[in-house]
């Protein structure tokens, strides 16, 4: 097992709109790993920092992305504010790369940050394709979303994907996330996996089954076949190989429950 070492925390920016906190651990190694934020309510006011835990475990310096304005990097100047701020940061470490997490709303920032991030290795959990409804049609915070249509500067998801060294995309089959996964599975092909259960979290899935922190470690230590076995141990296949799990909702009853625990969780 691996020692939890403790994360200090050290703030870079906090306003009305944006939080990033530098985090570094005794004895920290490798690239630095950016985390970026979901929506859920916790996460965007900083209450909670994900995946703190397991960045601990493994020791890395790392850097928490809080877009607490839910516009998925739309509102105002963020997108190049976080740019310049992480780009700051990597010049103070010494780092030419950087690795990416997030889930959901992080999932697609963590991935679309690679156009203008040097991105190594990318883990994306339930990661829309595209925040514009206009490009992929997506009911979830439609009057918010809506104000920045045509104007997201990342329109979707793709370009920052292709850029990234590596990249891996996993989804549940959520019904209202079906949509964003089949485009995932045409840009992606086999770093694109599915867990079949009717829920957005498929992170906490992972952690309910201690699976989630020897996945994370296995591909950011560049492993991929070994973080490949783990996601089949846990159930998980490339939708590649089964696309038509993509088509149709796993459970009509559990995916309505699923809908409501969405809704009442502002995530994104």
């Amino acid at each position: 097992a691996m020692t939890q070492r403790e994360v200090t925390l050290t703030t870079i920016v906090e306003d009305d709109d944006l939080i990033i906190r530098r985090g570094s651990v005794d004895g920290e190694t490798d690239a630095p790993v950016i985390v970026f934020s979901s929506a859920g309510l916790d996460a965007r006011q900083g209450k909670r920092l994900e995946f703190i835990g397991q960045l601990g475990k493994l020791g890395r310096p790392s850097l928490f992305v809080v877009d607490k304005t839910r516009t998925w990097y739309a509102h105002g100047d963020m997108a190049s504010r976080i740019q310049n701020a992480i780009l700051d940061q990597l010049e103070t470490l010494g780092a030419d790369k950087v690795d990416t997490i997030g889930n959901s709303m992080g999932g697609f920032g963590c991935l679309a940050f690679g156009e203008v991030l040097p991105v190594r290795r990318a883990i994306a959990f339930s990661p829309r394709f595209s925040p514009d409804s206009s490009i992929i049609p997506d009911r979830r915070l439609p009057r918010l979303l809506a104000e920045y249509r045509g104007r997201f500067p990342f329109p979707t998801a793709e370009k920052g994907l292709r850029a990234a060294e590596s990249a891996v995309v996993l989804h549940g089959l959520h019904e209202p996330d079906l949509p964003h996964a089949r485009a995932y599975s045409k840009a992606i092909k086999t770093g694109h996996w599915v867990l079949p259960v009717p829920r957005h979290e498929v992170a906490m899935c992972l952690r309910e089954t201690n699976d989630l922190f020897p996945f994370v470690r296995s591909f950011l230590n560049g492993r991929p076949e070994r973080a490949a076995e783990i996601l089949q141990r846990a159930g998980a296949f490339r939708s590649i190989d089964d696309p038509e799990r993509l088509e149709t909702p796993y459970d009509l009853s559990a995916r309505q429950t699923a809908d409501r625990d969405y809704v009442q969780d502002d995530a994104g």
